[in-house]
């Protein structure tokens, strides 16, 4: 029976009962205050029941007729506690008025007192039935909100935003209102000294040019999001670094049009590029002389869908060169550069084959078919733990494979061979190393006998995002 009863009452129907008891305790309060506290007169017990009941009826018609009852506290504001106050003068003159259409010892009024005294009663009673109900809903508000941080306290996100600026301040207004139960906002970071240990909103500033360390894991950061478009490539990368060493995820606003369109999405937040990982500025290069040569040019990329292949041929297709022939072993990798050179450069003309440099009847029908004038041979594995596992695979590829494209070059009179190496070839002490140290030496023995091609050997460190490069896992670490 008890359970039905609950079911049958709604949490608006409670919010009526409980304004309307509240009601009545404020009439109540204020009759006290008059008779016993600012003046000391009879208390009106045959006329209490009596006004309190017209009180608290005429309440329940004003809530039902403006819906007040029916707004969900915890999202409250300002209007809706604006027509509350309004609710409540409205009660009260009400209230007070119907006292003159009743006898005289029912209109509040004490033993030698005057209608100044009941309007007196009806004003304390406004105040203080405002502070009882205004106060209700702050405190509901409160421990709501409270019970729901508590709950979800131990899956919430430590965050602290980098930028106290205007876009950051912004920022952490967007993610309270959105995202309160995902993110707890701890403060800011800041490089300003003006700013640092103030106070914006409510939240600290705190210095983010020293002691980031110890403020991230005092704190317990699990994110930092980064709002300052002005900060310095360098003081970005540091940053990074100290971010990574606490275990940080590092997130950024990609534009201020995306937060002040008013669809901010925090999982849309821009990952930090790999490149913020250098202290420097990215170099571009643009050479006339070399974009000149490879005009009207056939050119041959190995390993062309990997990660130093597939920018090769990025590069190669800003050139112009009248045929841009792209061998690999990887089939998805293939089909992946293809549907975005084709995007890119539609005039373009490529040639995608695939197949493997240790395949010796494929890629002599490849130089046979399309007699390149430039190679770039950048086919190799360079995963160096992988590779002590399976030295043969590295053999086979990274020797018998250049020494398969070198003979080849110089039988059909290629103009250049580049020769893709790597700096774990100085010194080698690895067999990824050592494999990539004798196709050095065999494109060097070639380049020493024989004049018709032009032999070129040019070691890259390492490749930001490239395969085999340490750099995605400081990636991963970031997101």
């Amino acid at each position: 029976m008890s359970l039905n009863i609950r079911k049958s009452i709604r949490p608006s129907q409670l919010v009526l009962i409980g304004d309307q008891l509240l009601l009545a305790f404020g009439l109540l309060s204020a009759l006290f205050v008059s008779y016993r506290l600012i003046e000391f007169n009879k208390f009106p017990l045959h006329s209490i029941a009596y006004r309190i009941s017209i009180h608290v009826a005429i309440g329940v018609c004003a809530w039902t007729f403006f819906g007040i009852y029916k707004k969900v506290i915890r999202y409250f504001n300002s209007k809706d506690y604006l027509n509350l106050i309004m609710i409540l003068s409205v009660v009260h003159v009400l209230s007070f008025a119907t006292g003159f259409l009743f006898p005289f010892e029912h209109r509040l009024i004490p033993s030698g007192g005057n209608i100044a005294d009941s309007i007196r009663v009806f004003l304390i009673s406004y105040f203080i039935t405002a502070i009882y109900i205004i106060g209700s809903r702050f405190v509901i508000s409160y421990l709501y909100f409270y019970y729901r941080r508590s709950k979800s306290a131990e899956n919430q996100k430590r965050l602290l935003i980098y930028g106290a600026g205007e876009l950051g301040v912004f920022l952490k207004k967007s993610i309270l209102g959105q995202y309160e139960e995902e993110y707890h906002v701890v403060g800011f970071l800041d490089d300003s000294a003006k700013k640092i240990g103030r106070s914006i909103g409510g939240y600290r500033v705190y210095d983010a040019s020293s002691r980031v360390t110890e403020t991230l894991r005092k704190h317990q950061i699990t994110d930092v999001i980064i709002a300052n478009k002005s900060i310095a490539p360098v003081r970005k990368s540091k940053f990074i670094e100290e971010a990574i060493q606490c275990q940080v995820r590092v997130k950024e606003i990609p534009s201020m049009q995306m937060l002040y369109s008013g669809n901010f999405k925090i999982d849309k937040l821009a990952n930090i590029d790999i490149n913020d990982l250098m202290n420097r500025d990215p170099i571009e290069l643009y050479d006339e002389h070399v974009a000149n040569s490879l005009k009207g040019k056939t050119i041959l990329v190995t390993g062309a869908a990997g990660s130093i292949g597939s920018e090769i041929v990025r590069k190669l297709s800003e050139h112009h060169a009248d045929s841009i022939v792209c061998v690999d072993f990887s089939e998805s990798a293939l089909y992946d550069l293809e549907q975005e050179l084709k995007r890119k450069h539609p005039d373009q003309h490529y040639q995608f084959i695939l197949t493997d440099v240790r395949n010796e009847t494929l890629l002599e029908n490849v130089f046979r078919d399309y007699r390149p004038h430039f190679i770039y041979h950048a086919a190799a594995y360079k995963h160096v733990p992988l590779m002590e596992d399976f030295p043969w695979e590295a053999v086979q590829t990274n020797v018998f494979g250049t020494w398969s494209m070198v003979r080849k070059a110089v039988r059909y009179k290629a103009e250049k061979f580049v020769f893709v190496s790597s700096d774990k070839a100085v010194n080698p002490t690895s067999v990824m190393g050592a494999t990539k140290r004798l196709g050095e030496l065999i494109v060097q023995s070639f380049s020493s006998t024989q004049s018709s091609t032009s032999f070129v050997v040019t070691r890259f460190g390492n490749v930001l995002g490239s395969n085999g490069s340490v750099v995605p896992l400081f990636k991963k670490q970031i997101e």
